[in-house]
């Protein structure tokens, strides 16, 4: 399945909250098929309509899983509010700066491809399609020896501190999307998430507090950015 870019905010609920996510089946790029690859189109990533903020388990909400399945249902109900309003205000303090990571990542990725040798031509979003809601790579102009999808999503999610965490899902598929040649998953993060090639975060975008974090939307967008063109590179590299 090609995951839509649509859907990654919805996705980034699991990621930040419990540091872990269904990563795609890590398929490493053989010899063979790189060998075959010179032109590439690379799906341009829309930028999200949200910034997630993960504000954290709620204090003593590990007690409801001790009540089953109800207990979990209303904890995750909580929790799923939590998050909703967290983003919610996280996105308020942050849209102003304009923090364009989607821009920031097709560019990074761009360029890191093109370093590897690739010729690289950035092409619109896909359409979906109805029955499958995958992404109907048949719209795309040209012929390309293959297809570069990707999906991103940036945001912080509050763990020791109020940490900045990026992630990216990028698949290389064959002319027609109909063999996969690569799938990963790739984050920037403070602690390695489980089917993610992993890449440190930097310190000096941690946040005490969330309030020190929306009061500093500048440094968060730097953060978002420094994040998403790391994982960028970070991709490229395997490819």
């Amino acid at each position: 399945m090609i995951l839509s870019p649509r859907l990654v905010p919805a996705l980034m609920v699991s990621i930040l909250a419990a540091g872990c996510a269904t990563a795609p089946n890590k398929t490493p790029l053989s010899a063979e098929s790189k060998q075959k690859i010179k032109t590439v189109a690379l799906v341009a990533v829309p930028e999200p309509e949200k910034y997630p903020l993960n504000p954290g388990q709620l204090p003593g909400g590990a007690l409801l899983y001790a009540f089953g399945a109800l207990g979990g249902a209303v904890l995750g109900g909580i929790e799923s509010s939590r998050y909703e309003t967290a983003t919610n205000e996280f996105t308020t303090a942050i849209k102003p700066t304009q923090p364009a990571i989607a821009q920031h990542w097709n560019e990074s990725f761009l360029l890191s491809l093109q370093s590897k040798g690739y010729q690289v031509t950035m092409v619109p979003e896909l359409p979906m399609k109805k029955d499958t809601q995958e992404a109907d790579c048949a719209s795309i102009a040209g012929k390309y020896d293959a297809v570069v999808v990707s999906s991103i999503s940036s945001g912080y999610a509050v763990s020791d501190a109020v940490q900045p965490v990026s992630y990216a899902k990028v698949k290389m598929l064959s002319s027609d999307c109909g063999e996969t040649y690569f799938s990963d998953a790739f984050s920037y993060s403070t602690k390695p998430m489980p089917r993610a090639t992993h890449s440190q975060s930097d310190a000096r975008f941690n946040f005490p507090s969330r309030e020190t974090l929306l009061s500093n939307p500048e440094l968060a967008k730097e953060a978002m950015r420094t994040g998403v063109g790391t994982v960028a590179r970070q991709a490229a590299s395997a490819l």
